[in-house]
């Protein structure tokens, strides 16, 4: 995580191999699969790191601080409803 927070601009997943030269490309992808699915990173469709997770615990996320208004919390009350019945 921290050499990608070092590098200047965005990554790309072939860029990893260059600044962590001891790990396989095998590794690589399983650690990059890995901290996408925990929600640490997101990687766009041409492989590029477009985000990383903030490490700050006194920093609140986006889901922490937002506020949904009422008429986007019933639309998305009537489409888990929707999902449920199927």
């Amino acid at each position: 995580m921290q050499a990608i927070r070092n590098f200047e601009g965005y990554p790309k997943l072939r860029d990893i191999r260059r600044m962590l030269p001891p790990l396989t490309p095998v590794q690589i992808n399983v650690i990059a699969r890995y901290l996408e699915r925990s929600g640490a990173i997101v990687i766009d469709a041409d492989g590029y790191i477009t985000w990383i997770r903030n490490e700050d615990p006194g920093q609140l996320t986006l889901g922490e601080v937002s506020e949904i208004s009422s008429d986007l919390k019933e639309l998305l009350e009537k489409h888990q409803n929707r999902e449920d019945l199927t």
